[in-house]
């Protein structure tokens, strides 16, 4: 949502409103850094903002790894068995095994 769009529907409403996306209702003191919003909670969290007819709705934003290359996430999603992981490792937190 762009800031032209929600000033166009800020005069039609009675009452302004921010809801999560899990129905809960932002408190009031919170306040719009930019129109992608963010809102501290327990952390800072980073929203898009869509409309419902009644509120805005805080989107959930998600981000993608910027060095991928470095971080030890594989490109693709590697396709191993269960019996392979098994069989290469061996149990490290069992009882007198020394490695934990």
């Amino acid at each position: 949502m762009t800031l032209s769009q929600v000033k166009a529907l800020l005069p039609t409403l009675g009452n302004v409103q921010f809801q999560l996306e899990n129905g809960a209702f932002v408190p009031e003191h919170f306040h719009v850094t930019e129109i992608e919003v963010e809102y501290q909670s327990d952390t800072i969290g980073k929203y898009a903002l869509d409309f419902d007819g009644a509120n805005f709705i805080l989107k959930n934003k998600t981000t993608a790894c910027l060095a991928s290359d470095k971080c030890g996430i594989p490109g693709e999603k590697q396709k191993v068995s269960l019996s392979e992981l098994t069989s290469k490792r061996s149990a490290c937190c069992t009882p007198n095994s020394g490695c934990c």
